[in-house]
């Protein structure tokens, strides 16, 4: 301000021109106040500031407050902004799915008490070696005594080494275990069979089949067992219902022609067994059961053309020699009859009675040359 005096504001002791009416800092009325003329113009408005504040503590408080506020909004502004990020840098795409929860590490479980020592046995047992497999078998039925599995194993090592009767009881407690399964049952019957213990077995049989009438593999062992116990009726019926079942086995049909055949039933058994021939032209033992059957039926032609027939769909067949050998002999054509026998020994050298035609051949050709 230019020389030439000033008013002095009385309420906040601002510096004033003389002409103004009202305090330019806070508007107080300056009428009446004196115009002060040994005020330097040098002198700063903050000096008057500082003289003010004496003069009224409560106004430096105000600002020192004010500047504390205003600093600390401030500070809550700009640290706000850096700290806190914007929610949207964390947002996927609109259709993207939620991560999975990661699932709680899955618990292995433990193995069936005797699993291990009942697979190492199963193994050695399968693979022919029943005596190593037997002390395995044995400690995973002590391990697990209700489970099937390890007592049926436990018992064929059992039978494969000799143990009979404690492989049949072992069969048994399989069966307890597991009641309906006819392996074991049917297993227990043959051993029963085996041991010479028929009612025994055969009640089993009928025990599977009052269950299980459709069952051609034990309709086939009972009818077998009925076969050495000589009831040739429930032999024919038990093979008859089996080949129904199966019309496209061999095996079957050549076990009921026998049945037929054995129980006197020749005319049905001749229809069996060219069933079989129908089915399998190569079965050997059929077409010579059958050719025999028809010789006997004094069909002797159509016999001997059969027996031929079989030798040029298989002419490495050594039977075939022998059955033709036979009917020949019967038929008087002996030296025919020589030719096929000597053919037989030599294609079936270790055969029982390859020794024994061999030398029906040589009396037969010694007789020959005798009556010559």
């Amino acid at each position: 301000m230019k020389p030439g005096g000033a008013v002095i504001c009385p309420s906040c002791g601002t510096r004033n021109k003389p002409k103004w009416e009202f305090c330019v800092s806070c508007g107080e009325s300056l009428k009446g106040v004196p115009v002060a003329t040994d005020v330097r113009a040098s002198a700063p408005a903050a000096a008057s500031g500082e003289a003010a504040g004496a003069g009224f503590p409560w106004l430096s408080t105000v600002i020192g407050v004010g500047v504390v506020v205003a600093a600390v909004f401030w500070l809550r502004g700009y640290r706000a902004e850096v700290v806190r990020p914007d929610p949207a840098i964390f947002a996927g795409p609109a259709n993207a799915r939620p991560l999975p929860t990661p699932l709680a590490s899955a618990t292995v479980p433990a193995p069936a008490p005797g699993a291990t020592a009942l697979a190492r046995g199963q193994a050695l047992l399968s693979s022919g070696n029943a005596a190593e497999a037997l002390p395995l078998l044995a400690e995973a039925v002590a391990a697990a005594p209700g489970d099937p599995r390890a007592h049926h194993a436990y018992a064929t090592a059992l039978w494969q080494t000799g143990s009979r009767e404690e492989a049949l009881d072992q069969y048994r407690q399989a069966i307890q275990a597991d009641p309906a399964n006819r392996v074991y049952r049917s297993d227990l019957a043959k051993g029963l069979a085996a041991l010479g213990r028929r009612e025994e077995a055969a009640a089993e049989y009928e025990s599977i089949l009052a269950e299980n009438p459709d069952s051609p593999g034990a309709l086939r062992d009972l009818a077998a067992l009925y076969a050495q116990t000589g009831n040739r009726t429930r032999w024919v019926e038990l093979l008859t219902r089996a080949a129904e079942l199966e019309p496209g086995s061999a095996v079957l049909r050549q076990d009921l022609a026998y049945a037929l055949e054995k129980s006197g039933r020749t005319a049905e058994a001749v229809e069996a067994y060219r069933r079989v021939v129908e089915l399998e032209p190569k079965a050997a033992a059929s077409r010579g059961l059958l050719a025999d059957l028809l010789f006997r039926q004094g069909q002797r032609d159509e016999a001997i053309a059969l027996v031929q027939e079989g030798m040029q769909l298989d002419p490495g067949a050594p039977r075939p020699h022998r059955d033709l050998g036979s009917l020949l002999e019967r038929s008087g054509r002996i030296a025919e009859a020589i030719t096929e026998y000597r053919e037989y020994a030599r294609l079936a050298p270790t055969s029982p009675d390859a020794r024994q035609l061999a030398e029906r051949a040589e009396r037969l050709a010694r007789r020959i040359a005798g009556s010559s």
